[in-house]
């Protein structure tokens, strides 16, 4: 039986996304062009985060109740696979503020497939899936949407 490696996985969860998408889905808001039987909502992160609304963020999680959630990065074909606690996640600082990863593209989802946060080092956060999408445009206020 073959191991199955970091990479393997990687490709794996790259062809998943595949399926669903249309072009390159790999950079910046990848679920532009979804098919349109899957929900999808992008806010500009940056943004929100620089005028401190940071809780609506949070707000969104505990509603759909995420608080755990498996995440997937491919900086540099170095492909990582980590839990993250989310709401932890949205607090943490460095030095200059911050820093919720967006420095690379990240994508946050469970394995029950309902639902997928993708992070993009734009400063974007996108919503992917019903329940989550219907919360974060009653919470998230609409200056933030990106269009």
């Amino acid at each position: 039986m073959k191991k199955i490696t970091v990479q393997d996985r990687a490709e794996k969860f790259i062809n998943e996304l595949g399926k669903y998408t249309v072009g390159n889905f790999k950079y910046w808001f990848p679920f532009c062009k979804l098919q349109k039987n899957i929900s999808v909502i992008a806010y500009d992160l940056d943004r929100i985060y620089k005028e401190n609304w940071i809780e609506q963020i949070e707000r969104v999680l505990h509603t759909c109740k995420i608080c755990v959630a498996d995440s997937f990065q491919n900086q540099m074909n170095n492909p990582r696979f980590k839990k993250k606690y989310m709401i932890g996640l949205l607090y943490e600082k460095d030095g200059i503020g911050y820093n919720f990863p967006w420095y690379v593209e990240t994508f946050y989802y469970d394995h029950s497939r309902r639902w997928m946060i993708y992070v993009s080092h734009e400063g974007t956060i996108t919503f992917t899936g019903n329940e989550i999408t219907e919360a974060a445009n009653r919470i998230i206020s609409s200056q933030y949407m990106i269009k």
